[in-house]
């Protein structure tokens, strides 16, 4: 856009309108998931939904709680904040899925 002579101003209000505009859209077709620290089947299905893979099928469940566990981990969930640096995988060589672990 600046290559077409647009103002610099003018593509950061042009993003800023989208961003508010996605913002608008999300709001109205996203659904909420209602959660507790007790109560995390909610999240576990969600990620479960992600974990469609044939090779990871037999411990769907397993890695779904190891997921959502390890963002509860370090969430901010007065922020509605996560700070997804702090999560790593580490793979070990002749280990298995049966063997992951947080």
């Amino acid at each position: 856009l600046l290559n077409r002579g647009i103002h610099p101003v003018r593509v950061a209000e042009g993003f800023e309108k989208a961003a508010e505009v996605a913002i608008e859209t999300l709001d109205k077709i996203g659904d909420r998931v209602e959660f507790s620290s007790e109560n995390i089947d909610p999240l576990v299905t969600t990620a479960m939904t992600t974990l469609s893979s044939k090779i990871i099928n037999v411990n769907k469940e397993k890695m779904a709680r190891i997921a959502v566990n390890a963002v509860l981990n370090v969430a901010d969930i007065e922020r509605g904040d996560v700070n997804f640096d702090m999560i790593r995988m580490e793979g070990k060589p002749g280990g298995s899925l049966e063997d992951t672990e947080l």
